[in-house]
């Protein structure tokens, strides 16, 4: 990633974190019957899809652990809708100790480079 401004702030680090990318339907059907880690964020994350970065900073909520269980297509007619998603929750205390594996295969949105 880097090293923290000039002021020791690592906080900055997480301004323009590459590889940030939301989840669309393909990657939400890849993770049927997976156990998933999040961090849960306080406010939405901003993400830039012109340079393929997230803004990760600010406050989080801490982590949520869960299994996704099923999707149902949305009842939105909108093309850009995604589907509805089924989750169990599970002890984030017990799943989250890692090691993790980042998902490296969502797509990216439309119009991305």
């Amino acid at each position: 990633m880097g090293a923290p401004d000039t002021k020791g702030d690592a906080h900055s680090l997480l301004k323009n974190v590459p590889d940030v990318t939301p989840l669309r339907a393909t990657a939400l059907s890849n993770l049927i019957g997976h156990e998933v880690c999040a961090v849960v964020y306080d406010n939405q994350v901003s993400i830039n899809p012109d340079q393929n970065t997230g803004d990760l900073r600010g406050a989080n909520l801490g982590t949520v652990a869960f299994r996704v269980v099923a999707l149902t297509p949305s009842t939105d007619a909108s093309f850009s809708s995604l589907p509805n998603v089924e989750v169990r929750i599970l002890d984030a205390r017990t799943v989250c100790r890692g090691p993790f594996a980042l998902l490296t295969d969502a797509e990216a949105p439309a119009g991305a480079p």
